[in-house]
């Protein structure tokens, strides 16, 4: 199991997320993506999408209609670092 490390932009976002009693139903989903992601980094459904511009993947949380993507890179050691919880484009 890896070990998640968040910048402060990923950390403000989830913290949002909690507090905002309409996107209930989409941080639980953001939850669960973390806990896949954390599981096994290296799993197809967590490196789906390669965003070369900016040298991170891409994990896509859907909830209704609303897409959000976990922006995210391994670290020398294996570890996650989610840099960025934010709507898709």
């Amino acid at each position: 199991m890896a070990e998640m490390l968040f910048s402060p932009e990923a950390d403000d976002a989830l913290d949002a997320l909690e507090r905002d009693p309409t996107s209930e139903h989409l941080a639980g989903r953001v939850h669960t993506a973390l806990d896949r992601l954390e599981a096994d980094p290296g799993a197809a459904q967590n490196r789906r999408r390669r965003f070369h511009t900016i040298g991170l993947w891409g994990v896509p949380v859907i909830s209704g209609s609303d897409e959000w993507l976990i922006l995210w890179e391994p670290d020398e050691h294996g570890d996650v670092i989610v840099h960025h919880i934010v709507p898709a484009p």
